[in-house]
Order: structure tokens, then sequence, then C-alpha cells
């Protein structure tokens, strides 16, 4: 299985939550920020990568987190 999480700022392809996959399957997977905000990193079983998309090989169970930096949206301070 892949449990797929994502933090906020963003998702990802397939969507987030469990997926079973066959043993020696390959998956691809997206992060899709929202907004103006940007993927950061990936945590797969706890190990950071940067790669986007990322490619796992279903050689056991996997967690994978996509980190989304938030942007600050411009002209959000007020007038006065």
């Amino acid at each position: 299985m892949l449990t797929i999480t994502a933090s906020e700022g963003g998702t990802t392809n397939p969507a987030p939550g469990t997926h079973t996959y066959q043993q020696g399957t390959t998956v691809t997977v997206t992060a899709q920020p929202s907004g103006s905000n940007k993927f950061d990193y990936w945590l797969l079983d706890g190990q950071q990568k940067t790669t986007n998309p990322i490619t796992v090989i279903m050689n056991t169970d996997h967690t994978l987190k996509a980190v989304f930096k938030i942007e600050q949206q411009p002209g959000g301070e007020l007038p006065w």
C-alpha cells in the first residue's frame, strides 16, 4: 500500500489517501501546489526527496507526503 498525504497549500495526483498496488509496480506521484504556493519537497518513508513528480517502486508499504511552501499573497496589507 502507498499512503499519500499533503501539507496545506496543495494536493497530489493520485489524490491523498491509501492506494493498493501490486508488488513491483512503479507509481508516479505529482505534487500540485494551489494558488501561488510552491512545491518544497517529499517525505518518502521519512526521507526528504525533491524530484517532482516522484517515482515510487512498490517493493513494500510506503508513506509519501508532499510538503508545500505557503506564499504570501501580494497586496495583503491594509491601505491605512
